[in-house]
């Protein structure tokens, strides 16, 4: 019994993720409250084709320089039923945030007990996520390959990877190794 818990556990993990791997069905994530108090859910994700989860940390340089190609993709796949939810996992967002910056067009969430990251195995941020309604995981890691400039980016993998799901194929890279702000889990 214990062999086959071992197999499984490591069947579980992917090549750069050691809880989640592409094609299983990703754990569901606990409700969690934007910065106004309002509440958000996996539920909410249930009409909409793709669900991308990017976990993230305000204090992390690499994930703010992804905020605003994350909000252009937003934008871009929304008419198209994706919908981006952003947790983050170190501070808990400030409601008078949105006065200070442009306000993203989708719902920045905190999770003080850190459940999501963990679940899913996020140990940088940013790292995204995109599943299907069954939860069923598409992609998971990079937003793209390139950081720190956007003009230089040679692999859109984030952006591939919704396109193909949204054409009813698997991704050419359904997986890679993210690159970020290591998570400080308490």
């Amino acid at each position: 019994m214990l062999l086959l818990l071992a197999a499984t556990t490591f069947a579980a993990a992917g090549e750069f993720n050691a809880k989640v791997s592409p094609g299983h069905v990703a754990p569901a994530w606990p409700e969690l409250q934007d910065a106004a108090g309002k509440p958000h859910s996996f539920a909410d994700s249930l009409d909409t084709k793709l669900t991308v989860v990017v976990v993230t940390a305000a204090e992390c340089p690499i994930a703010s320089a992804y905020e605003d190609r994350l909000v252009k993709l937003a934008h871009e796949f929304a008419p198209r039923g994706v919908r981006f939810v952003a947790v983050e996992l170190s501070e808990p967002p400030q409601a008078d945030d949105a006065d200070q910056k442009k306000s993203p067009p989708y719902p920045l969430l905190y999770d003080p007990a850190q459940r999501l990251g963990r679940d899913y195995g996020a140990v940088v941020t940013p790292t995204a996520f995109v599943l299907r309604p069954d939860r069923r995981l598409v992609y998971l890691g990079a937003i793209d390959d390139d950081w720190n400039d956007a003009d230089e980016v040679k692999h859109r993998y984030l952006r591939d990877a919704l396109e193909a799901a949204l054409a009813g194929r698997e991704p050419k890279v359904r997986e890679t190794k993210p690159v970020g702000c290591p998570i400080a889990y308490r």
